[in-house]
């Protein structure tokens, strides 16, 4: 069986490559993205009023790439995804379309595509890099750290019993930043609010904390460790943007509201034990969202003093360095995005929404692995019935039609291949199909896209057929 499947699969994908020529080729970074440009969401003083930028901090090149009406937050409300490459970020498109925030993707021309939940409140969003996002769920006090799947599927995040959801400090779980850190397994969360402390900890300070996660991420797997940083003694602080630098070591920024003393407004964490200590010092209290960039090898930050970034070596003790932009950046609060160099340039983004079948499970359709040309990888589909029959649909463009209660999403349909689902017979969830496939060397098949999406029979499904959501194979 996995010959047939491996057959198929790799038929299937070869023959959707062969109407390449069909597809305006991308650059080869998924998305359409650059290594180490620095992306900003915030308020730029201008019709919108927010906007999403771009900014090169070597040249200085920037663009002003899609304006809305507000964001949710800052720093923490939008992260790079390198399995999607793409952008996720909290908004607000109109002032009057009926939305409080909605989180949506973006590619590196500004261009949105709105998840689900239409009504939303995301902050600490902490991409994996395998399809899962983490984040806060500001709206809810009760489930307030889940989770978004390969398929956008969210989930709960729970305590270590796998049964209790977390509550990171027992009640509603104020959250500032957070980061996933591959190497820990875990995610690092920073608050300051005087009532997310460390036990016994100062009100004044920032907190820090290290949530270890299961090997399959649904869970935490031990108990939380908590450190804190006291950045100026008689003053509270805030801390503006959490980023990985090449040496492993987190960098954190903070503001306070005392503007004239050198202080440690930039932070080091080392993430397995926590040990926090200062960066660089500066005076300058606005610190609006920092990042690491690599093309400078410098921690940037926002000042809204200039109006603009400013970058800083360890160690460094003044006001720093200006970073070149064509666009001023005038409010105290940003978030601040490197792109970051990948080893795989393609992507798997999906897209819409599937159609519930037994039990309410919406079967997922998604992949695993690098599509390039001459990689192998894997498509996934699961959560249907067990041995139920299914169809891949293939295309070269998205779509959305009516189809048995759901939406077919597959346009311009280049291949149907029909298949069997293995699990339990008749188990509502348990089926699922692991389908080996390959993508054949040709380089000019960099920066085409496909179109996917699985129909898999359900007798409770309301026309007998449940749908996946649809999924776009970016190729790298």
């Amino acid at each position: 069986m996995q010959r047939v499947h491996r057959f198929i699969a790799s038929t299937l994908l070869a023959a959707a490559c062969a109407g390449a020529a069909l597809a305006p080729a991308a650059p080869a970074q998924g998305g359409g993205f650059t290594a180490g440009d620095l992306y900003l969401a915030g308020n730029i003083g201008l019709p919108g009023p927010h906007a999403l930028v771009r900014v090169d901090p070597l040249s200085g090149d920037s663009a002003i790439l899609k304006q809305y009406a507000g964001i949710s937050g800052g720093q923490e409300s939008m992260a790079f995804d390198p399995y999607r490459q793409r952008l996720i970020l909290m908004a607000r498109l109109q002032p009057s379309d009926g939305i409080l925030w909605q989180p949506y993707l973006s590619d590196a021309a500004g261009n949105f595509a709105a998840l689900e939940p239409a009504v939303a409140g995301w902050n600490g969003l902490s991409p994996t890099g395998d399809g899962r996002i983490y984040f806060r769920d500001t709206l809810t006090s009760l489930l307030p750290f889940r989770w978004l799947d390969a398929a956008n599927q969210v989930h709960i995040l729970y305590d270590t019993d796998g049964v209790t959801p977390f509550l990171m400090d027992g009640f509603s779980s104020w959250l500032e930043d957070m980061i996933y850190v591959a190497s820990e397994n875990a995610l690092i969360a920073v608050t300051s609010a005087p009532n997310t402390l460390c036990p016994g900890g100062n009100g004044s300070r920032v907190h820090v904390r290290k949530l270890p996660l299961s090997a399959d991420g649904t869970r935490l797997s031990g108990p939380m460790s908590c450190a804190e940083f006291d950045v100026v003694g008689w003053d509270g602080e805030t801390t503006h943007g959490l980023s990985l630098m090449p040496d492993g070591d987190l960098l954190l920024g903070a503001h306070t509201g005392v503007y004239t003393f050198f202080l440690p407004r930039l932070i080091r964490i080392h993430p397995s034990t926590l040990a926090i200590s200062s960066f660089a010092l500066f005076g300058d209290a606005s610190n609006g969202g920092t990042t690491w960039s690599s093309a400078l090898g410098k921690a940037v930050a926002q000042s809204h003093f200039v109006a603009g970034l400013l970058a800083y070596s360890a160690g460094q003790v003044d006001d720093g360095v200006g970073v070149p932009s064509s666009i001023a950046f005038p409010d105290t609060r940003y978030a601040v995005e490197e792109i970051p160099a990948q080893a795989c340039d393609g992507a798997w983004v999906a897209y819409g929404t599937g159609l519930a079948g037994k039990g309410a499970f919406v079967p997922r359709l998604y992949g695993k692995g690098c599509p390039k040309p001459g990689a192998s990888f894997e498509l996934k589909l699961d959560q249907a019935v067990g041995g139920a029959s299914a169809a891949l649909f293939v295309g070269l463009s998205p779509a959305a039609v009516p189809f048995k209660g759901g939406t077919f999403r597959v346009g311009s349909v280049l291949l149907a291949v029909n298949l069997t689902i293995g699990g339990a017979a008749g188990v509502a969830g348990a089926g699922s199909l692991t389908l080996p496939a390959a993508l054949p060397a040709i380089p000019a098949l960099t920066g085409a896209s496909f179109f996917l999406q699985a129909a898999c029979s359900d007798a409770a499904a309301v026309h007998h057929v449940s749908l996946t959501q649809g999924l776009q194979l970016e190729i790298g």
